[in-house]
């Protein structure tokens, strides 16, 4: 009797162990997959399996091993993420419940953005916590994001590109993300519910706006090479219907810089401000899948206060400092940082801006160490009125080469006078600039030895004259 109830008592104990082992099992991975810890207890997180023991790092990436439970069966895989923002699962293998093997399971073409899969930030989570890599913060789409963005059936005013482009989109088929081709890749793809529907390998993609239209939703995005040669985006949309496969429509011409987009819908047309090309406005238009590109002709006018001001305040700061690497201030622009490249460039495609007047105003102020009155940069490059009795900025002269321009005059440096006599010695029978000066009528000749005599006496004014004393 006592052998019967020791035998009921050790088999009471051993179905409650085998009870909380399954229960456990399912929380601490020792039930159906040993060894794998679940990664949530709710929604698609609660079929996701990780191996935390196995998790290391690697190449900057933390890899791991994973399951993911189907409706019917399994998959084991291996994966790896860069704790950033992508995920990559390699291909895998299916497995029936009874853990006989089926087939081969695919895995991601390229690492794919998880900040709109809540289950694959929770793995990722664990494995990057595991392998001690920091992860960065992932922004949730937001709430814009999680509805889709229906705009009015008339936009009356234009309105400019966002600031911050978003990361995600939610369209009616699905949610939009940006994506990288490769782990060391810039954002240079667009995934839709996972899948990879547009690819521009190794530039820069960044979605602006949604329109959503009765039987589509058209997102507008641009693409960049990330650097100083390209100054402006190139922009597209990405037409997306139930039902259907995406397409992208593009157009030639569709490039502007982002700042000066402005947007508006007109029923169910999309009409872009592109801003200026050439000192003409350029417009574009998209009828359903259809992109047009025009260009309209404005009256003469000066350049935009705002932007004539930028070149005063920012740029010509800019031709300053260029000394410092061109002593002769031959070419002042050929050191402006990139910023301040493609500002004056934009410039350059605005009604009113003088780019022959900026060219002499940028080297004056390199060979002056300053900028001249903003009344009179204003008349030179922003064909803004000019002040009465304002001299203007003398045409700049061809730079001949550092080392003609010193050639025999090196032990006069000490002498400033003697030193500045000896290198306009140099620079008077250059060729071009002889070839220049006669090939003007007689008129201009005398206005241009005019301007340079005015121009000097300006210095002399402001600096103080230069002899042969002046150390």
């Amino acid at each position: 009797m006592k052998r019967i109830l020791m035998g009921l008592l050790l088999a009471l104990l051993a179905s409650a162990c085998q009870e909380t082992g399954e229960t456990g099992g399912q929380e601490a991975g020792e039930g159906r997959f040993p060894g794998f810890a679940q990664v949530g207890k709710e929604g698609m997180a609660s079929h996701l399996y990780i191996e935390l023991n196995t998790v290391k790092q690697g190449d900057g990436l933390a890899h791991l091993k994973m399951v993911r439970v189907l409706d019917e069966g399994y998959v084991i895989q291996d994966a790896m993420t860069d704790c950033r923002g992508s995920f990559k699962a390699l291909e895998g293998v299916q497995y029936r419940d009874d853990g006989s093997s089926e087939k081969k399971y695919p895995g991601d073409d390229q690492p794919m953005p998880f900040a709109g899969r809540p289950e694959i930030a929770a793995l990722v989570k664990m494995a990057c916590d595991k392998a001690g890599m920091a992860q960065a913060d992932q922004p949730m789409p937001s709430p814009e994001a999680e509805k889709p963005q229906a705009d009015g059936k008339q936009q009356a005013t234009e309105t400019p590109l966002p600031e911050n482009a978003p990361d995600t989109l939610k369209t009616r088929t699905g949610l939009l993300e940006i994506g990288r081709s490769g782990f060391g890749a810039p954002p240079d793809s667009l995934v839709l519910n996972g899948k990879v529907v547009y690819k521009d390998e190794g530039n820069y993609l960044a979605l602006h706006q949604m329109f959503s239209l009765p039987d589509h939703d058209a997102v507008l995005f641009s693409s960049n090479c990330g650097g100083t040669a390209c100054q402006t985006d190139d922009f597209a949309f990405l037409v997306v219907r139930q039902n259907a496969e995406p397409a992208v429509v593009k157009a030639d011409g569709f490039y502007a810089y982002p700042s000066a987009v402005k947007t508006r819908r007109d029923g169910d047309d999309i009409k872009l401000d592109l801003g200026f090309s050439g000192g003409k406005r350029k417009l574009a238009v998209l009828k359903g899948e259809q992109l047009a590109i025009r260009l309209e002709a404005v009256p003469a006018q000066p350049l935009e206060e705002a932007q004539c001001k930028w070149l005063h305040s920012d740029a010509m700061p800019a031709c300053v400092e260029a000394r410092a690497n061109n002593p002769d201030c031959s070419d002042p622009q050929g050191d402006f940082s990139g910023a301040v490249m493609r500002g004056v460039a934009a410039m350059a495609d605005y009604p009113g801006f003088v780019q022959q007047g900026f060219d002499q105003q940028c080297q004056q102020a390199c060979r002056d160490g300053k900028a001249s009155d903003y009344a009179i940069f204003g008349g030179e490059v922003c064909s803004k009125s000019k002040p009465a009795n304002a001299a203007s900025t003398p045409p700049p002269l061809p730079a001949a080469g550092k080392a003609d321009i010193f050639n025999g005059c090196e032990n006069l440096m000490g002498m400033a006078g003697q030193a500045l006599e000896c290198m306009q010695g140099n620079l008077q029978p250059h060729a071009a600039y002889k070839s220049r000066f006669d090939a003007l009528p007689a008129d201009q000749q005398a206005q241009l030895e005019t301007e340079q005599k005015a121009w000097l006496e300006k210095r002399n004014a402001d600096c103080g004259k230069l002899t042969d004393e002046t150390p």
